[in-house]
């Protein structure tokens, strides 16, 4: 299972989110889940610095169901990008000390006008 999270100012529509979607899809395979956070994340930022431990609970609360349905941590995967990697990193801490398998970010901000690049992914494997 892969969760992915855009960054502030992002939303699922951004451009970089299909071909990234497409990328863990053929390589990982699973369940993907896009964690969409831009009611939040699309004000000014201290509006999502006001609101970063809500979502956080929120992902954190997500990922204690998904255990107790019977999904292993252990095989998860889960990517942020910017915001999004603080948000993955802090509730994956609040749900368990290396439960999670796999946990990566990428904190450098895109212009408007870049996108990811398919190596920026596969050089992260």
């Amino acid at each position: 299972m892969t969760f992915i999270t855009h960054g502030w100012r992002e939303s699922i529509n951004s451009a970089w989110v299909s071909p990234m979607v497409g990328n863990f899809s053929e390589v990982r395979g699973g369940c993907i889940i896009f964690i969409d956070y831009s009611f939040y994340g699309n004000t000014n930022y201290l509006m999502l610095l006001a609101n970063f431990e809500k979502v956080s609970n929120i992902i954190t609360k997500m990922m204690k169901e998904l255990e107790n349905l019977g999904f292993n941590p252990n095989d998860w995967f889960m990517f942020g990008h910017s915001a999004g990697a603080r948000l993955i990193i802090d509730a994956a801490t609040n749900f368990g000390y290396q439960k999670v398998k796999e946990i990566e970010g990428l904190l450098e901000y895109l212009k408007s006008d870049e996108t990811f690049d398919d190596r920026i992914f596969f050089q992260s494997l």
